[in-house]
């Protein structure tokens, strides 16, 4: 079963003086923040524990995560 994320990167480069740039930049890792569980069946399949079987007991991938960035160049 494959697993996606969707991640958008956005920047802007603002001048302030013909010597002075500022530069934002935003970066977002599974922006829509899909929920992807580990398969029911894996890992630990335990045979004893039938009130456990098909569980989903953990994410698979990272939750939405965000980098907000300005710099300054001269």
């Amino acid at each position: 079963m494959p697993f996606y994320n969707m991640d958008l990167s956005v920047k802007k480069d603002i001048m302030v003086t013909e010597r002075y740039h500022l530069e934002f930049s935003s970066i977002f890792t599974n922006v829509f923040n899909h929920n992807q569980m580990f398969d029911p069946g894996n890992p630990g399949l335990v045979i004893g524990e039938p009130d456990n079987w098909g569980a989903l007991s953990g994410q698979v991938n990272n939750p939405r995560k965000i980098e907000l960035d300005l710099r300054v160049r001269f």
